[in-house]
Protein backbone atom coordinates (compact mmCIF):
# COMPACT_ATOMS: atom_id res chain seq x y z
CA UNK A 1 0.00 0.00 0.00
CA UNK A 2 1.54 3.27 -1.14
CA UNK A 3 0.81 6.83 -0.07
CA UNK A 4 -0.91 9.26 -2.41
CA UNK A 5 2.25 11.33 -2.95
CA UNK A 6 4.25 8.18 -3.76
CA UNK A 7 1.64 7.05 -6.26
CA UNK A 8 0.86 10.33 -7.97
CA UNK A 9 2.61 10.90 -11.28
CA UNK A 10 1.78 13.47 -13.93
CA UNK A 11 3.57 13.06 -17.26
CA UNK A 12 3.21 15.56 -20.09
CA UNK A 13 2.06 14.02 -23.36
CA UNK A 14 2.19 17.25 -25.31
CA UNK A 15 0.58 20.65 -25.45
CA UNK A 16 -0.65 22.80 -28.29
CA UNK A 17 -1.17 24.54 -30.57
CA UNK A 18 2.38 24.80 -31.91
CA UNK A 19 3.37 25.67 -35.46
CA UNK A 20 6.79 25.89 -37.07
CA UNK A 21 8.81 28.26 -34.85
CA UNK A 22 5.76 29.44 -32.92
CA UNK A 23 4.90 28.21 -29.41
CA UNK A 24 1.57 28.39 -27.56
CA UNK A 25 2.21 31.90 -26.25
CA UNK A 26 2.98 33.11 -29.77
CA UNK A 27 0.06 31.45 -31.55
CA UNK A 28 -2.58 32.51 -29.02
CA UNK A 29 -1.38 36.12 -28.97
CA UNK A 30 -0.97 36.40 -32.74
CA UNK A 31 -4.33 34.76 -33.38
CA UNK A 32 -5.89 37.35 -31.12
CA UNK A 33 -4.12 40.05 -33.12
CA UNK A 34 -5.42 38.55 -36.35
CA UNK A 35 -9.01 39.06 -35.28
CA UNK A 36 -8.75 42.74 -36.16
CA UNK A 37 -5.68 42.87 -38.41
CA UNK A 38 -6.18 39.82 -40.60
CA UNK A 39 -3.34 37.85 -42.13
CA UNK A 40 -2.01 34.38 -41.32
CA UNK A 41 0.54 33.01 -38.88
CA UNK A 42 2.97 32.59 -41.76
CA UNK A 43 2.77 36.34 -42.39
CA UNK A 44 4.13 36.95 -38.91
CA UNK A 45 7.06 34.56 -39.26
CA UNK A 46 8.00 35.51 -42.81
CA UNK A 47 11.17 37.12 -41.55
CA UNK A 48 12.03 34.17 -39.34
CA UNK A 49 11.15 35.86 -36.07
CA UNK A 50 8.25 37.25 -34.05
CA UNK A 51 8.03 40.49 -32.10
CA UNK A 52 8.31 39.01 -28.59
CA UNK A 53 7.59 42.32 -26.89
CA UNK A 54 4.27 42.50 -28.73
CA UNK A 55 3.48 38.95 -27.59
CA UNK A 56 4.15 39.90 -23.98
CA UNK A 57 1.97 43.00 -24.26
CA UNK A 58 -0.95 41.05 -25.68
CA UNK A 59 -0.85 38.55 -22.81
CA UNK A 60 -0.34 41.26 -20.23
CA UNK A 61 -3.39 43.08 -21.57
CA UNK A 62 -5.85 40.72 -23.29
CA UNK A 63 -5.19 37.45 -21.45
CA UNK A 64 -5.06 39.03 -18.03
CA UNK A 65 -8.26 40.98 -18.71
CA UNK A 66 -10.09 37.76 -19.45
CA UNK A 67 -10.48 37.34 -23.20
CA UNK A 68 -11.80 33.80 -22.91
CA UNK A 69 -10.42 32.14 -26.03
CA UNK A 70 -6.86 32.96 -25.02
CA UNK A 71 -6.94 30.31 -22.29
CA UNK A 72 -9.78 28.02 -23.42
CA UNK A 73 -8.10 27.29 -26.79
CA UNK A 74 -4.77 25.68 -25.73
CA UNK A 75 -4.98 22.00 -24.73
CA UNK A 76 -2.61 19.96 -22.62
CA UNK A 77 -2.41 16.16 -22.48
CA UNK A 78 -1.27 14.15 -19.46
CA UNK A 79 -0.76 10.59 -18.37
CA UNK A 80 -1.75 10.56 -14.71
CA UNK A 81 -1.36 7.96 -11.97
CA UNK A 82 -2.88 8.30 -8.53
CA UNK A 83 -5.80 7.14 -6.42
CA UNK A 84 -9.44 7.04 -7.47
CA UNK A 85 -9.58 10.72 -6.47
CA UNK A 86 -7.98 11.78 -9.75
CA UNK A 87 -10.86 10.16 -11.64
CA UNK A 88 -13.67 11.26 -9.32
CA UNK A 89 -12.52 14.86 -9.62
CA UNK A 90 -10.53 15.27 -12.81
CA UNK A 91 -12.68 13.48 -15.38
CA UNK A 92 -15.71 15.64 -14.53
CA UNK A 93 -14.51 18.69 -16.47
CA UNK A 94 -17.05 19.26 -19.30
CA UNK A 95 -14.56 20.31 -21.96
CA UNK A 96 -11.87 17.78 -21.16
CA UNK A 97 -11.48 14.26 -22.46
CA UNK A 98 -10.43 11.19 -20.50
CA UNK A 99 -9.58 7.51 -20.95
CA UNK A 100 -9.40 6.06 -17.46
CA UNK A 101 -8.54 2.85 -15.61
CA UNK A 102 -11.55 0.51 -15.33
CA UNK A 103 -12.22 -1.33 -12.08
CA UNK A 104 -14.74 -3.40 -14.06
CA UNK A 105 -11.86 -5.10 -15.86
CA UNK A 106 -8.85 -5.04 -13.52
CA UNK A 107 -8.89 -6.76 -10.15
CA UNK A 108 -7.93 -4.57 -7.21
CA UNK A 109 -5.72 -6.14 -4.56
CA UNK A 110 -4.41 -4.69 -1.30
CA UNK A 111 -1.16 -3.64 -2.99
CA UNK A 112 -3.24 -1.37 -5.23
CA UNK A 113 -4.75 0.50 -2.29
CA UNK A 114 -3.64 4.11 -1.90
CA UNK A 115 -3.73 5.98 1.40
CA UNK A 116 -3.30 9.71 2.02
CA UNK A 117 0.05 10.73 3.44
CA UNK A 118 -1.57 11.73 6.73
CA UNK A 119 -2.94 8.21 7.32
CA UNK A 120 -0.62 5.68 8.88
CA UNK A 121 -0.93 2.26 7.25
CA UNK A 122 -1.57 0.60 10.59
CA UNK A 123 -4.44 3.02 11.23
CA UNK A 124 -6.44 1.74 8.25
CA UNK A 125 -8.10 -1.50 9.28
CA UNK A 126 -11.53 -1.50 7.66
CA UNK A 127 -10.23 -2.18 4.15
CA UNK A 128 -9.74 -5.85 5.09
CA UNK A 129 -13.46 -6.39 5.53
CA UNK A 130 -14.22 -4.50 2.32
CA UNK A 131 -11.70 -6.53 0.32
CA UNK A 132 -13.12 -9.76 1.72
CA UNK A 133 -16.56 -8.83 0.38
CA UNK A 134 -14.99 -7.66 -2.87
CA UNK A 135 -13.08 -10.93 -3.33
CA UNK A 136 -16.18 -13.07 -2.89
CA UNK A 137 -18.10 -11.12 -5.52
CA UNK A 138 -15.19 -10.82 -7.95
CA UNK A 139 -14.49 -14.54 -7.91
CA UNK A 140 -18.20 -15.10 -8.45
CA UNK A 141 -17.97 -13.03 -11.64
CA UNK A 142 -20.06 -10.22 -10.15
CA UNK A 143 -17.51 -7.56 -11.01
CA UNK A 144 -19.89 -4.62 -11.28
CA UNK A 145 -21.24 -5.53 -7.85
CA UNK A 146 -17.79 -6.11 -6.39
CA UNK A 147 -16.33 -2.72 -7.25
CA UNK A 148 -19.05 -0.90 -5.32
CA UNK A 149 -17.52 -2.00 -2.01
CA UNK A 150 -13.97 -0.86 -2.82
CA UNK A 151 -12.68 2.12 -0.82
CA UNK A 152 -12.10 5.41 -2.63
CA UNK A 153 -8.40 4.98 -1.94
CA UNK A 154 -7.32 2.62 -4.69
CA UNK A 155 -5.04 2.97 -7.69
CA UNK A 156 -6.19 4.66 -10.88
CA UNK A 157 -4.52 6.00 -13.98
CA UNK A 158 -5.43 7.36 -17.38
CA UNK A 159 -5.03 9.79 -20.25
CA UNK A 160 -6.40 13.24 -19.42
CA UNK A 161 -6.84 16.29 -21.63
CA UNK A 162 -7.61 19.74 -20.24
CA UNK A 163 -7.87 23.24 -21.61
CA UNK A 164 -5.43 25.72 -20.13
CA UNK A 165 -8.32 27.55 -18.45
CA UNK A 166 -9.49 24.40 -16.68
CA UNK A 167 -6.02 23.94 -15.22
CA UNK A 168 -6.17 27.48 -13.86
CA UNK A 169 -9.58 26.69 -12.35
CA UNK A 170 -8.26 23.40 -10.95
CA UNK A 171 -5.29 25.04 -9.27
CA UNK A 172 -7.55 27.49 -7.48
CA UNK A 173 -10.37 25.08 -6.59
CA UNK A 174 -8.07 22.40 -5.18
CA UNK A 175 -6.77 24.89 -2.64
CA UNK A 176 -10.12 24.58 -0.81
CA UNK A 177 -9.92 22.63 2.43
CA UNK A 178 -12.56 20.04 1.39
CA UNK A 179 -10.53 18.87 -1.61
CA UNK A 180 -8.09 15.97 -1.05
CA UNK A 181 -4.49 17.18 -1.01
CA UNK A 182 -3.58 14.70 -3.71
CA UNK A 183 -5.69 16.74 -6.15
CA UNK A 184 -3.90 19.93 -5.21
CA UNK A 185 -0.60 18.18 -5.88
CA UNK A 186 -1.92 16.98 -9.25
CA UNK A 187 -3.07 20.49 -10.13
CA UNK A 188 0.34 21.92 -9.17
CA UNK A 189 2.13 19.42 -11.42
CA UNK A 190 -0.21 20.18 -14.32
CA UNK A 191 0.19 23.89 -13.68
CA UNK A 192 3.96 23.53 -13.80
CA UNK A 193 3.74 21.80 -17.18
CA UNK A 194 1.37 24.50 -18.42
CA UNK A 195 3.84 27.14 -17.28
CA UNK A 196 6.75 25.42 -19.06
CA UNK A 197 4.81 25.35 -22.33
CA UNK A 198 3.24 28.81 -22.15
CA UNK A 199 4.81 30.96 -19.42
CA UNK A 200 3.24 34.25 -20.54
CA UNK A 201 -0.24 32.78 -20.81
CA UNK A 202 0.12 31.01 -17.46
CA UNK A 203 1.27 34.07 -15.53
CA UNK A 204 -1.44 36.28 -17.02
CA UNK A 205 -4.20 33.74 -16.35
CA UNK A 206 -3.09 33.11 -12.77
CA UNK A 207 -3.03 36.85 -12.03
CA UNK A 208 -6.60 37.24 -13.26
CA UNK A 209 -9.14 37.19 -10.44
CA UNK A 210 -12.15 36.11 -12.49
CA UNK A 211 -12.54 32.48 -13.54
CA UNK A 212 -13.55 31.81 -17.15
CA UNK A 213 -13.98 28.08 -16.61
CA UNK A 214 -17.39 26.47 -17.06
CA UNK A 215 -16.63 24.60 -13.86
CA UNK A 216 -17.12 20.93 -13.04
CA UNK A 217 -19.38 18.81 -10.84
CA UNK A 218 -17.27 18.28 -7.76
CA UNK A 219 -18.23 16.08 -4.80
CA UNK A 220 -15.37 17.35 -2.62
CA UNK A 221 -17.02 20.48 -1.26
CA UNK A 222 -18.88 21.70 1.82
CA UNK A 223 -21.71 23.63 0.17
CA UNK A 224 -25.23 22.91 1.35
CA UNK A 225 -27.48 22.50 -1.68
CA UNK A 226 -31.19 22.76 -0.74
CA UNK A 227 -32.31 21.28 -4.09
CA UNK A 228 -31.11 17.88 -2.88
CA UNK A 229 -33.39 17.89 0.16
CA UNK A 230 -35.89 15.53 -1.51
CA UNK A 231 -35.71 11.91 -0.35
CA UNK A 232 -37.20 10.56 -3.58
CA UNK A 233 -34.94 8.24 -5.57
CA UNK A 234 -35.98 9.93 -8.81
CA UNK A 235 -37.54 13.38 -9.02
CA UNK A 236 -37.93 14.66 -12.59
CA UNK A 237 -39.35 17.90 -13.93
CA UNK A 238 -40.04 18.17 -17.67
CA UNK A 239 -40.36 21.07 -20.09
CA UNK A 240 -41.45 20.42 -23.66
CA UNK A 241 -42.06 22.54 -26.74
CA UNK A 242 -45.56 22.66 -28.20
CA UNK A 243 -44.25 21.44 -31.57
CA UNK A 244 -42.50 18.33 -30.17
CA UNK A 245 -45.41 16.05 -31.03
CA UNK A 246 -45.35 17.12 -34.69
CA UNK A 247 -41.64 16.40 -35.09
CA UNK A 248 -41.99 13.02 -33.38
CA UNK A 249 -44.99 12.04 -35.52
CA UNK A 250 -43.04 12.81 -38.69
CA UNK A 251 -40.19 10.62 -37.49
CA UNK A 252 -42.45 7.72 -36.57
CA UNK A 253 -44.20 7.87 -39.94
CA UNK A 254 -40.90 7.10 -41.73
CA UNK A 255 -40.42 3.59 -40.38
CA UNK A 256 -38.07 1.81 -40.05
CA UNK A 257 -35.62 4.64 -39.34
CA UNK A 258 -31.92 4.43 -40.19
CA UNK A 259 -29.06 5.73 -38.08
CA UNK A 260 -29.06 9.08 -39.89
CA UNK A 261 -32.77 9.45 -39.14
CA UNK A 262 -32.15 8.94 -35.42
CA UNK A 263 -29.35 11.50 -35.46
CA UNK A 264 -31.55 14.01 -37.29
CA UNK A 265 -34.35 13.46 -34.77
CA UNK A 266 -32.08 14.01 -31.76
CA UNK A 267 -30.72 17.19 -33.31
CA UNK A 268 -34.22 18.45 -34.16
CA UNK A 269 -35.61 17.94 -30.67
CA UNK A 270 -32.43 18.81 -28.77
CA UNK A 271 -33.94 22.12 -27.63
CA UNK A 272 -37.58 20.96 -27.62
CA UNK A 273 -37.58 18.83 -24.47
CA UNK A 274 -35.66 19.13 -21.21
CA UNK A 275 -35.66 16.82 -18.20
CA UNK A 276 -34.24 18.01 -14.89
CA UNK A 277 -33.68 14.93 -12.73
CA UNK A 278 -32.65 14.77 -9.08
CA UNK A 279 -31.33 11.27 -8.43
CA UNK A 280 -29.39 9.21 -5.94
CA UNK A 281 -26.94 6.39 -6.50
CA UNK A 282 -23.66 5.00 -5.27
CA UNK A 283 -20.48 7.05 -5.63
CA UNK A 284 -19.47 4.41 -8.18
CA UNK A 285 -22.54 5.04 -10.32
CA UNK A 286 -22.10 8.81 -10.06
CA UNK A 287 -18.57 8.35 -11.38
CA UNK A 288 -20.11 6.68 -14.45
CA UNK A 289 -22.87 9.25 -14.94
CA UNK A 290 -20.58 12.28 -14.72
CA UNK A 291 -18.70 11.07 -17.81
CA UNK A 292 -21.63 12.38 -19.87
CA UNK A 293 -20.12 15.83 -19.72
CA UNK A 294 -22.60 17.61 -22.01
CA UNK A 295 -25.24 17.06 -19.30
CA UNK A 296 -25.38 19.94 -16.82
CA UNK A 297 -24.68 18.28 -13.48
CA UNK A 298 -24.42 19.05 -9.79
CA UNK A 299 -23.62 16.78 -6.89
CA UNK A 300 -23.94 17.05 -3.16
CA UNK A 301 -20.94 16.89 -0.85
CA UNK A 302 -19.48 13.42 -0.42
CA UNK A 303 -18.95 14.31 3.24
CA UNK A 304 -22.68 14.95 3.71
CA UNK A 305 -23.45 11.66 1.96
CA UNK A 306 -21.10 9.73 4.26
CA UNK A 307 -22.54 11.35 7.40
CA UNK A 308 -26.08 10.52 6.29
CA UNK A 309 -25.22 6.88 5.56
CA UNK A 310 -23.40 6.47 8.88
CA UNK A 311 -26.20 8.03 10.91
CA UNK A 312 -28.75 5.84 9.17
CA UNK A 313 -26.89 2.56 9.72
CA UNK A 314 -26.42 3.41 13.39
CA UNK A 315 -30.14 4.01 13.83
CA UNK A 316 -31.41 0.85 12.11
CA UNK A 317 -32.55 -2.27 13.89
CA UNK A 318 -30.97 -5.60 12.94
CA UNK A 319 -33.37 -6.57 10.14
CA UNK A 320 -33.77 -3.15 8.52
CA UNK A 321 -32.10 -2.40 5.19
CA UNK A 322 -30.26 0.94 4.83
CA UNK A 323 -31.46 3.27 2.08
CA UNK A 324 -28.27 5.29 1.73
CA UNK A 325 -25.90 2.41 1.08
CA UNK A 326 -26.12 0.60 -2.22
CA UNK A 327 -26.38 -3.11 -1.46
CA UNK A 328 -25.86 -5.34 -4.52
CA UNK A 329 -28.40 -8.12 -5.07
CA UNK A 330 -27.52 -11.17 -3.00
CA UNK A 331 -25.51 -9.30 -0.36
CA UNK A 332 -26.73 -8.42 3.10
CA UNK A 333 -25.38 -8.80 6.64
CA UNK A 334 -21.63 -9.24 6.14
CA UNK A 335 -21.64 -6.60 3.40
CA UNK A 336 -23.44 -3.99 5.51
CA UNK A 337 -21.19 -4.81 8.48
CA UNK A 338 -18.03 -4.26 6.40
CA UNK A 339 -19.39 -0.97 5.08
CA UNK A 340 -20.50 0.15 8.53
CA UNK A 341 -17.03 -0.57 9.92
CA UNK A 342 -15.43 1.57 7.21
CA UNK A 343 -17.85 4.45 7.87
CA UNK A 344 -17.14 4.20 11.58
CA UNK A 345 -13.42 4.23 10.87
CA UNK A 346 -13.85 7.32 8.69
CA UNK A 347 -15.50 9.17 11.57
CA UNK A 348 -12.84 8.07 14.06
CA UNK A 349 -10.09 9.20 11.69
CA UNK A 350 -11.83 12.48 10.89
CA UNK A 351 -11.40 13.42 14.54
CA UNK A 352 -7.63 12.90 14.26
CA UNK A 353 -6.78 13.90 10.69
CA UNK A 354 -8.58 16.08 8.17
CA UNK A 355 -11.72 14.53 6.73
CA UNK A 356 -10.36 15.04 3.20
CA UNK A 357 -7.68 12.52 4.20
CA UNK A 358 -10.05 10.21 6.05
CA UNK A 359 -12.39 10.02 3.03
CA UNK A 360 -10.03 7.52 1.35
CA UNK A 361 -11.36 4.72 3.58
CA UNK A 362 -15.00 5.23 2.51
CA UNK A 363 -16.44 2.65 0.08
CA UNK A 364 -17.97 3.49 -3.31
CA UNK A 365 -21.36 2.05 -2.28
CA UNK A 366 -22.30 5.11 -0.21
CA UNK A 367 -25.20 6.80 -2.00
CA UNK A 368 -24.88 10.39 -3.11
CA UNK A 369 -27.50 12.78 -4.50
CA UNK A 370 -26.95 14.50 -7.82
CA UNK A 371 -28.91 16.34 -10.50
CA UNK A 372 -28.85 16.04 -14.29
CA UNK A 373 -30.27 18.55 -16.76
CA UNK A 374 -30.82 16.59 -19.98
CA UNK A 375 -31.99 17.81 -23.37
CA UNK A 376 -33.49 15.92 -26.32
CA UNK A 377 -30.10 14.62 -27.40
CA UNK A 378 -29.42 12.97 -24.06
CA UNK A 379 -32.86 11.37 -24.04
CA UNK A 380 -33.21 10.14 -27.62
CA UNK A 381 -29.91 9.98 -29.49
CA UNK A 382 -28.61 6.38 -29.78
CA UNK A 383 -25.31 7.55 -28.30
CA UNK A 384 -26.82 10.02 -25.86
CA UNK A 385 -27.05 9.30 -22.14
CA UNK A 386 -30.07 6.98 -22.17
CA UNK A 387 -28.99 5.27 -25.40
CA UNK A 388 -25.62 4.26 -23.94
CA UNK A 389 -26.70 3.60 -20.35
CA UNK A 390 -29.71 1.49 -21.31
CA UNK A 391 -27.34 -0.99 -22.97
CA UNK A 392 -26.94 -4.28 -21.12
CA UNK A 393 -23.15 -3.81 -21.15
CA UNK A 394 -23.54 -0.86 -18.78
CA UNK A 395 -23.19 -1.16 -15.03
CA UNK A 396 -26.41 -2.69 -13.67
CA UNK A 397 -27.00 0.26 -11.33
CA UNK A 398 -26.66 2.74 -14.21
CA UNK A 399 -29.14 0.68 -16.22
CA UNK A 400 -31.59 0.88 -13.33
CA UNK A 401 -31.25 4.68 -13.19
CA UNK A 402 -31.75 4.85 -16.95
CA UNK A 403 -34.94 2.76 -16.70
CA UNK A 404 -36.33 4.98 -13.95
CA UNK A 405 -35.60 8.12 -15.97
CA UNK A 406 -37.15 6.57 -19.09
CA UNK A 407 -40.32 5.56 -17.22
CA UNK A 408 -40.79 8.99 -15.70
CA UNK A 409 -40.01 10.90 -18.91
CA UNK A 410 -42.47 8.83 -20.97
CA UNK A 411 -45.08 9.23 -18.23
CA UNK A 412 -44.81 13.00 -18.60
CA UNK A 413 -44.11 13.07 -22.37
CA UNK A 414 -46.03 10.15 -23.95
CA UNK A 415 -44.90 11.30 -27.42
CA UNK A 416 -41.46 9.82 -26.64
CA UNK A 417 -42.88 6.31 -26.18
CA UNK A 418 -40.84 3.92 -28.34
CA UNK A 419 -38.06 6.47 -28.90
CA UNK A 420 -36.12 6.05 -25.66
CA UNK A 421 -34.06 2.88 -25.49
CA UNK A 422 -30.60 1.33 -25.92
CA UNK A 423 -28.29 2.34 -28.77
CA UNK A 424 -29.19 -0.84 -30.70
CA UNK A 425 -32.61 0.68 -31.41
CA UNK A 426 -31.00 1.71 -34.72
CA UNK A 427 -31.07 -1.96 -35.67
CA UNK A 428 -27.30 -2.35 -35.33
CA UNK A 429 -25.40 -3.44 -32.21
CA UNK A 430 -21.88 -1.96 -31.93
CA UNK A 431 -20.82 -4.31 -29.12
CA UNK A 432 -18.48 -7.29 -29.62
CA UNK A 433 -20.95 -9.65 -27.98
CA UNK A 434 -24.56 -8.63 -28.71
CA UNK A 435 -27.06 -9.56 -25.99
CA UNK A 436 -29.85 -10.19 -28.47
CA UNK A 437 -32.02 -7.14 -27.76
CA UNK A 438 -31.03 -5.74 -31.15
CA UNK A 439 -33.33 -8.35 -32.74
CA UNK A 440 -36.27 -6.34 -31.43
CA UNK A 441 -35.14 -3.41 -33.53
CA UNK A 442 -33.57 -5.02 -36.64
CA UNK A 443 -35.57 -4.87 -39.86
CA UNK A 444 -35.75 -8.64 -40.33
CA UNK A 445 -35.85 -9.58 -36.67
CA UNK A 446 -32.53 -11.46 -36.92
Amino acid sequence: MKTASETLKVISLGAGPKYKTLNIDDIVALSGLQTFRGGTLDDYIANGEVDKERIKTIHRESTRRGHASMTTTPSLFFEVEGSRMIDLYGSAFPFGSFIMFSSRRVKVTDDLLVRPDALNENSWRSYKGLLKEYESMWEGSSRDKARKVLPLGFYSHGLMKFSAEDIVHMKKETMETAVPKELSLMADKMGGIFKENAPLLYEAAMERKASLSYGNPNIFHENKLPRFSSDKNVNIKIWKDAHLQQIVNEFKSNSPPGFDDWKKLSMNIMDMVYANAVLSGSIAVWNEVKRHRTIVQKAESVYDAVDRAFDEVNSLSKNETPRWIHIPPGKSESYVEAVHNSLAEYHRLADKIEKRDAIYVVPHCVKIKFSLAMNGFHLVDPFGFLGIRSCTTSDYEVQELARKIKTEVIKQVPALEGLIGPKCKTGVCPERRPCGIVKMYSKNGD
